[in-house]
């Protein structure tokens, strides 16, 4: 807590002279659950309010930044939440052939809960280019618009949306969150069935690393509820079983 708090007052502070409204602005943080405060950058923050707010006033949003550091692009989306929203934008990228390495997703506290999701993708190893980032949204919005179900576009790819993930080892550490630690063939698509499997159980990913290496995929996934209870290792279990 303390922690938070220390880094609340950092991402305020930054916040000073921007055309940002102060009081709206220590608002939203205070809405903002603490991983987020923890590991969010001022400058990140401040888009992040604007995304906020378009989704707040019925206007999902939808971002994307070249990570140039990592050689990946980065995908932010906020709009309001609702149960399997992560997994929905999960199947949009893993439609469009995008490899995933890293999730952050967050919701706000209140009343109108909004998340602001944010996914590291790649193409081929490399940022995606601006004709398939354009393609991406589009299947995002409709998605989220209720145009089409993510189903429909993972068909229209060629892929099955209903695939279970078969895993070679699942993991699992009890906590606030949790932690799910998975092994499997290598392959895309991962991180989608992943979170289909979880949002079935009514268990929400707050954060994840995905790699893939010598013919094998991993994946560590932070888990919660909704409503702050625990999770039990056998719901983990029949989540992620074959069946």
């Amino acid at each position: 807590l303390a922690d938070g708090a220390t880094h609340r007052k950092r991402l305020l502070k930054r916040s000073k002279g921007s055309s940002v409204p102060s009081k709206e602005f220590e608002d939203f943080l205070d809405s903002m659950p603490g991983h987020y405060l923890l590991a969010t950058e001022p400058e990140t923050a401040l888009s992040h309010f604007d995304l906020i707010q378009s989704a707040r006033a019925g206007e999902p949003a939808v971002l994307f930044r070249e990570v140039k550091e990592l050689g990946a692009t980065e995908v932010t989306v906020s709009v309001t939440d609702s149960i399997g929203l992560l997994s929905k934008i999960l199947g949009v990228l893993y439609a469009n052939d995008l490899s995933i390495s890293a999730i952050r997703a967050a919701t706000t506290k209140g009343e109108l809960p909004v998340a602001l999701d944010t996914i590291i993708v790649t193409y081929g190893g490399k940022p995606v280019t601006r004709s398939l980032l354009s393609r991406v949204a589009s299947d995002i919005k409709s998605v989220l618009a209720g145009e089409r179900t993510v189903g429909d576009v993972i068909t229209a790819s060629k892929k099955d949306p209903e695939r279970r993930q078969q895993f070679l080892t699942v993991k699992y550490v009890a906590g606030t969150p949790g932690i799910v630690e998975v092994q499997a063939l290598r392959g895309r698509g991962l991180a989608y069935r992943l979170s289909r499997q979880l949002a079935d159980e009514g268990i929400e990913i707050v954060g994840a690393r995905v790699s893939q290496w010598a013919g094998q995929g991993a994946a560590a996934i932070y888990v919660v509820r909704q409503d702050g209870s625990p999770i039990d290792e056998a719901v983990i279990t029949r989540a992620l079983s074959g069946h």
